[in-house]
This record gives C-alpha cells, structure tokens and sequence, in this order.
C-alpha cells in the first residue's frame, strides 16, 4: 500500500482524482493539497511514495516545487507524476532532468492516469508510450474532438490508442488485425473483434455526423465511411507531419 499527494489548485480536478484513487485500493494515505506553498511545505516535512504536481500554479509552480527537493536523495525515489497544459520543449527537458516518472498533457485521460500509475506502483512495464509522447497523445485527443469522435464509447478508447500505436511504431509497420488489436484487446481486456467492431462503430458514429474537418483529413475525396485502417493511419501520418 502506497501514500500520495496530489497539488494542484484545481479544486474540481483534485476531488474528481482523490474519488478515483480511493477506488484504487492501493493507496492508505492520499493527501490533497489546492495550495503550491503549503505543498512546498507538505513536501520539505513529508516523503509521500506518489507526488502527482500541477504544472501551472500561482506563487510557486510545479518546478519550483520540485527544485526545493531535488537535491534530496530520499525524495528522488517519490514516483512523480507531473501534469501540464503545454508540453512545450523546454518542458519536456525539464521533466526528463527530474526523471519524472510520466508526463501528462491537459485534459486529462482518467482511466489513462489511473492505468499509468497502477503500472507504474506495481513495477510492470509501461506499454504505452514514452515520455515525450504525451504532447503527441494531446494532439490525437485535439483531432478527434475535432471531427467529433463521440468519446462516451469504447470505441474512442481504442481508437485513440490505434493511432498513438501506429504513430509510434510507424517504421515497424504494425498490422492491424495481428498486432494492434490484440495490444489494445489485451491492454482493455477484451477481444481483437470486440475492438475491431467498437473502433468501427465509432468510426460509424463519427462518418454520421458528416463534419467537415473528418472530410479535409483526406488528401481524396470521400464517398462513404473510412474503414478503420483508413482512418487509423490517416490520422497517425497527421499527426507525425505536426
């Protein structure tokens, strides 16, 4: 069993993320903190196994904070998990100095952050992406809302996990049907046709809304629904040309 805190002055945020960590059952102390000073110093008395830190905080922000610690080897074994709305560079630098543990780029993915850290407590292997590729999951999140992929299905979660799969092994060149499917069927704990059949469903749901920016994907023109191929390395070559 584990404790944590979470900073961040986002009061709506840290209560929706306390709830969810509860249900974990994993963590026996869980500390939230809607204060960047009071957090510094929670953090100069108290070495919690989890630190999940806001970027952006009035006074002092998520660097500061985790400056004043660097520099004490107790506190450099805390899993750090650090959550910013510009995962710029210099960010990313910043966060790979301070070996945080993941990067997490707002809005957050819940059952992503909650995944990440379970991996992360119970040392299994992060089969996802790395570090860097958080702005990369931001940027898939941005273009599907943007062709208005209905996100209350399960086929959006395994759509969006496709795509950063295929942006992330496009020189591999992974199949669908032999590779990405079982990975997400295995990752979510179904089937490789469940996932086929969701992403598809979801794909239908989004083809019916007929938006514009689904057709501009496209360098020709559509004359009925992507197939789930299509639209998995369209967006994914998109995405890697940003």
């Amino acid at each position: 069993m584990f404790s944590v805190c979470i900073i961040d002055q986002d009061l709506a945020f840290t209560t929706q993320l306390e709830n969810e960590l509860i249900k974990m059952d994993i963590f026996t102390d869980i500390t939230v903190i809607n204060d960047s000073e009071k957090g510094s110093c929670f953090l100069q008395k108290n070495i919690p196994d989890v630190l999940i830190l806001n970027h952006i905080m009035p006074i002092k922000d998520g660097f500061d904070l985790v400056r004043e610690i660097s520099y004490s080897p107790i506190h450099q074994k805390m899993n750090i998990f650090f959550l910013t709305s510009f995962p710029s560079k210099c960010v990313l630098t910043m966060a790979s100095r301070y070996n945080f543990s993941y990067l997490f780029t707002k809005p957050i993915d819940f059952s992503f952050l909650l995944e990440t850290i379970h991996n992360v407590m119970n040392n299994f292997p992060l089969n996802s992406f790395p570090l860097i590729g958080k702005s990369t999951e931001h940027e898939v999140i941005k273009l599907l809302h943007a062709i208005e992929t209905p996100v209350h299905t399960k086929g959006y979660l395994y759509l969006k996990e496709a795509i950063l799969l295929s942006c992330f092994h496009h020189q591999t060149a992974l199949s669908l049907t032999k590779d990405i499917y079982p990975k997400i069927a295995e990752k979510f704990q179904t089937t490789t046709s469940c996932t086929e059949r969701a992403i598809r469903h979801t794909i239908k749901l989004t083809w019916d809304k007929k938006n514009k920016k689904l057709f501009h994907l496209f360098s020709h023109p559509l004359t009925k629904k992507p197939t789930n191929g299509q639209l998995i390395s369209t967006i994914s070559e998109k995405i890697r040309v940003l």
